[in-house]
C-alpha cells in the first residue's frame, strides 16, 4: 500500500484499477535505505525495474480518481513548491514513460503524456539527453571553425610576408 498511497494520500481507498497496477510492486522491500525518502525512490526504482511499461498503465489509472482525472482534463499547472516533490517522486515514472511506445507515438492526449510533459515540463527539450548532445556538437564545431580560421589566418599572412 504504501505506493498507493504516495499517489493518492494516506488513508484514501484506492481504486480496483490502481490496486491491480501496483500490486505487483507492493511485495518490494527497500534494502539499506536511512530514510523515507531514500526507501520510496528505492521502491520506485525497483518497481519500474520488475514490471517494464509500468507507468503507461499507473498514468491511466489516475484517471479514475476524480481529482486527478480533472487536473488531467484542464491540463493544471501544478504549484512550484510542489512541484519539487512531486517531481522527485514521480520523475522515475516519467522517464520510464519516455521510454515507453505511448510516448513515442507522440499521443498528446495520453495522462501520462500531459503529466509529465505539460504539467511538469519533464519534456522540455533543454532537459532532455539529445540537447545536450546537439549543443556539444556544435560548441564542437564552432572551437573546431574557429581554430581553422585562425590557422588559415595566420598561415596565409606567414606566407604573404614571406614573399
Amino acid at each position: 500500500m504504501m505506493l498507493l498511497n504516495l499517489f493518492k494520500g494516506p488513508g484514501a481507498i484506492p481504486s480496483p484499477k490502481q490496486k491491480e497496477v501496483l500490486a505487483p510492486c507492493e511485495s518490494i522491500v527497500p534494502d539499506g535505505c536511512k530514510t523515507v525518502e531514500e526507501c520510496t525512490s528505492l521502491i520506485i526504482e525497483k518497481c519500474i525495474e520488475k514490471v517494464p511499461g509500468i507507468s503507461v498503465a499507473l498514468f491511466e489509472a489516475m484517471q479514475e480518481d476524480p481529482k486527478s482525472a480533472e487536473a488531467l482534463r484542464r491540463r493544471q499547472q501544478i504549484p512550484s513548491d510542489a512541484k519539487a516533490k512531486i517531481e522527485q517522486l514521480i520523475g522515475p515514472f516519467c522517464k520510464d514513460f519516455m521510454t515507453t511506445h505511448e510516448y513515442k507515438k507522440g499521443n498528446k492526449d495520453h495522462p501520462g503524456y500531459i503529466f509529465c510533459c505539460e504539467m511538469l515540463d519533464y519534456c522540455s527539450f533543454y532537459v532532455q539527453t539529445w540537447f545536450y548532445i546537439v549543443c556539444g556538437v556544435v560548441g564542437l564545431l564552432l572551437l573546431v571553425g574557429i581554430a581553422g580560421g585562425a590557422f588559415f589566418f595566420f598561415y596565409s599572412k606567414r606566407k604573404r610576408m614571406g614573399k
